[in-house]
């Protein structure tokens, strides 16, 4: 599915977009790691080649995506219709989200840049057409909910290989495939509301399938499921996410109504300028 902007709507969107995720693409089919690949096998994975393989299977240059999410909580629902544009550059990526429904929601925007260098704190604004100015999401914001939904505005950060510690739980059944397991914590603790992710991933996609958010008291809060995988060309891409809440009252639905993978998204739309 981290498939709006992304570190998650990249992890989710995003990891989501971007996530996504939470955006992610595969080429071809490739087999399991041979380390993985029987009951016969003695030595455990590296959970860090895992991760890097599934962020390399993801080949895009830029993807193109037209979303309807559906926020269903307590009985209303809500529907918002939006755009999500990402792009890799040589050491960071750069996504865009654009709202056009409902009105009230129409035009509001999220930039960001997110960097593979740790040290440096990924960037995140936010236009707000009714005031006509720019912010910065910064610190606890960061850690809030993104338009209502079961996502958080960090789960629109792609995050970098390296931006967490990994550790290989197991291997097993996942559907009609067998996944591996996988356990990612935050290097850094205090700028994630997350203490940990546990992330499944698909060995004959080579893609993530389910991922579960801890809490910081470790605690289960919600889980994404990529659904939907359809080839575009040579990438393989999910077309539907659903996060839903542990305790069930809350769910949100990311349908790709339209992608367009490597079409050549031009650079001036990550600018600030692209914001208003």
């Amino acid at each position: 599915m981290p498939c709006l902007c992304e570190k998650a709507l990249r992890q989710t969107l995003a990891t989501l977009l971007l996530a996504g995720s939470a955006l992610a693409h595969a080429q071809g089919a490739p087999a399991a790691p041979a380390e993985a690949a029987g009951p016969a096998a003695t030595a455990q994975p590296n959970a860090r080649d895992i991760v890097q393989r599934a962020r390399q299977a993801d080949t895009h240059r830029d993807v193109y995506r037209r979303y309807q999410m559906t926020i269903e909580r307590d009985g209303v629902v809500l529907r918002r219709g939006l755009e999500s544009y990402s792009a890799r550059l040589a050491d960071e990526s750069r996504g865009l989200l654009v709202f056009h429904e409902p009105t009230d929601a129409r035009g509001i925007k999220y930039l960001t840049w997110n960097y593979d260098d740790i040290a440096r704190d990924d960037d995140m604004w936010m236009f707000l057409p009714s005031e006509r100015i720019v912010r910065r999401i910064a610190g606890s914001a960061r850690r809030g909910s993104f338009m209502r939904s079961d996502l958080l505005n960090e789960d629109l950060q792609d995050r970098s290989v390296d931006d967490d510690t990994h550790q290989w739980l197991r291997r097993e059944a996942c559907g009609e495939a067998m996944c591996q397991v996988i356990e990612s914590r935050p290097v850094r603790a205090d700028v994630s509301e997350y203490s940990r992710r546990v992330t499944w991933v698909r060995e004959d996609l080579w893609l993530p399938v389910k991922v579960e958010y801890m809490d910081r008291a470790g605690q289960l809060i919600k889980t994404a499921s990529y659904l939907d995988f359809q080839r575009f060309g040579d990438a393989w891409s999910r077309t539907r996410t659903v996060v839903t809440s542990a305790d069930g009252r809350s769910r949100t639905v990311l349908l790709a109504q339209e992608t367009r993978i490597n079409g050549g998204l031009p650079a001036r739309l990550f600018e600030h300028a692209s914001l208003r």
